[in-house]
């Protein structure tokens, strides 16, 4: 399937807003969790947020050419039979809860992160941080940071790099993919 940078970027932003609106509604209530493979916490939070990125993107990610690593069932793959992460033709890397212990103690300090490589370069991500309000997005041409996001008061900023940081969507989006690579070595 080929995929159109700007339908994958609206899919991403109504998942973050969907996923968004889901986690809010769950902050700061008595969570149920449980520790991980890696002794890290995992709240239902995550389990949900994980489980609607597969069914809202089923028609694309069950491709031979796509590789998801969701930081929520990362043990599940099995390391030694993939190919070089820049080798997929897209790679997702998806952290429902990226820091899902401040989330579970009422700590603002936590967000939704999305990022899709294509052939191994950083290409279209979304770190949205619900509790302060804040966006930080890339469409695969420009990065944005959006403050009061699915508002209508919502303000975009477009973002530019410095000559030598790298262009295309931030690393920062990639943060699951770090443990294949780290587990390779």
């Amino acid at each position: 399937m080929t995929l159109n940078a700007e339908t994958i970027h609206q899919r991403v932003m109504n998942f973050m807003q969907e996923a968004g609106q889901y986690a809010l509604s769950k902050y700061r209530q008595d969570l149920d969790g449980h520790q991980k493979y890696n002794n890290s916490l995992v709240t239902e939070v995550d389990l949900y947020i994980s489980n609607l990125f597969s069914k809202t993107f089923s028609d694309i990610i069950h491709d031979s050419d796509h590789l998801v690593v969701d930081e929520e069932t990362a043990e599940d793959i099995d390391i030694e039979s993939l190919e070089p992460l820049h080798e997929y033709e897209t790679l997702w890397s998806l952290d429902p809860i990226d820091g899902t212990v401040p989330f579970a103690r009422s700590m603002a300090m936590w967000g939704i992160s999305l990022g899709i490589a294509k052939r191994g370069k950083p290409w279209i991500g979304a770190v949205y941080l619900p509790a302060l309000g804040e966006l930080y997005t890339h469409n695969g041409v420009t990065p944005q940071f959006i403050t009061d996001p699915f508002t209508d008061i919502a303000k975009t900023i477009e973002l530019s790099f410095q000559k030598d940081r790298p262009k295309g969507a931030m690393p920062l989006f990639f943060a699951p993919a770090h443990y294949i690579n780290s587990k390779k070595k």
